[in-house]
C-alpha cells in the first residue's frame, strides 16, 4: 500500500443538513465552538465546479514521511505520521517549527487520539493540547484531517488557544 505524504486539502464550514458540497459525509468533521468545520482531500483546486470557494485550501504534509524539501517548505500544515507521547510531541513541534518556520500550523498526534498543535500569527507561539480524535473518515489510511480543520480555524481568524485544554510554553512551544 502506498503511503501518502502530502495532500491538497479544502476546508469549509460544515453544512449541518449534510447537503453538497460540504456535508458530514464529505470528509472529517471537527465540531468547534459555535460551528463545525469539515475538511477533505481535494484532488484538484476545490473551488472548481462549486458554488463558492471554500474557506481554506492548503497543502498538508506528513513531515515524518516526506523527504521532499520543497514540499516541506511549501506546506501550510505539517503533521506527524505517527503518534508520540506528550513530551516527544512537544519536542517534535519545537524542532519542526524551527526547521520550517513558514508552516502556519504544526501538529503532532498523541497516542490517546488527541493532538498537540502550535501555530498562528503574532506573539502567541505556545503549543495547545487538543482532545480531538485522529480517526480519519473518508481519508487514506494513516492520514488525519484534524490538523487541516485546525488550519481552517486559524484562517477564519480564530486562535488555537480558544480550543485548547492546556497550553505549553518553553522548548515545546
Amino acid at each position: 500500500m502506498r503511503r501518502f505524504v502530502a495532500h491538497f486539502v479544502a476546508v469549509d464550514w460544515a453544512d449541518p443538513g449534510g447537503t453538497e458540497p460540504w456535508g458530514p459525509a464529505d470528509g472529517t468533521v471537527l465540531a468547534l465552538p459555535g460551528r463545525a468545520l469539515v475538511a477533505r482531500i481535494a484532488p484538484a483546486r476545490a473551488a472548481e465546479g462549486w458554488c463558492a470557494p471554500p474557506l481554506d485550501e492548503h497543502l498538508a504534509v506528513d513531515a515524518d514521511a516526506c523527504r521532499d524539501q520543497a514540499r516541506l517548505e511549501c506546506a501550510d500544515v505539517l503533521q506527524t505520521g505517527r503518534s508520540r507521547p506528550v513530551i516527544g510531541a512537544l519536542r517534535w513541534l519545537a524542532e519542526t517549527r524551527a526547521a520550517h518556520p513558514g508552516a502556519r500550523l504544526v501538529a503532532a498526534a498523541l497516542p490517546d487520539g488527541g493532538w498537540v498543535a502550535a501555530g498562528g500569527e503574532g506573539g502567541d507561539r505556545g503549543a495547545v493540547l487538543l482532545p480531538y480524535g485522529t480517526t480519519p473518515r473518508g481519508t487514506p489510511p494513516g492520514w488525519s484531517l484534524v490538523p487541516s480543520c485546525l488550519h481552517g480555524w486559524l484562517v477564519a481568524g480564530h486562535a488555537l488557544r480558544e480550543l485548547g485544554l492546556n497550553r505549553y510554553h518553553g522548548n515545546g512551544g
